[in-house]
């Protein structure tokens, strides 16, 4: 059996404005498709806050309901900083660019 990949691309910044359309997006992703890998791929992403963080909080834990992965891959040097102080380096994967 196959593992289910799946890719959600960001573009623009990941804050306090863009996060109900981000969380919409990506939850309709998760419950359609119940992902086993879960990519988020941020390479036209600009800036991220601690609403993106919560927001990768909240799809890790949707994902774990399936027994599924999340990765991020393409962070801009901002964005993975601010990956690593939140800790999600320790949950999230690192996926290669």
């Amino acid at each position: 059996m196959s593992e289910k990949q799946r890719t959600y691309k960001i573009s623009g910044d990941v804050d306090h404005h863009s996060f109900p359309a981000l969380k919409r997006g990506m939850d309709e992703l998760i419950l359609k498709e119940r992902p086993m890998k879960l990519i988020v791929d941020f390479k036209k992403a600009l800036f991220m806050d601690s609403s993106g963080i919560g927001l990768l909080i909240g799809r890790y834990k949707s994902v774990q309901k399936y027994c599924g992965k999340m990765y991020a891959k393409n962070m801009n040097r901002q964005i993975k900083r601010a990956f690593r102080i939140a800790g999600l380096d320790k949950i999230i994967g690192e996926g290669k660019k």
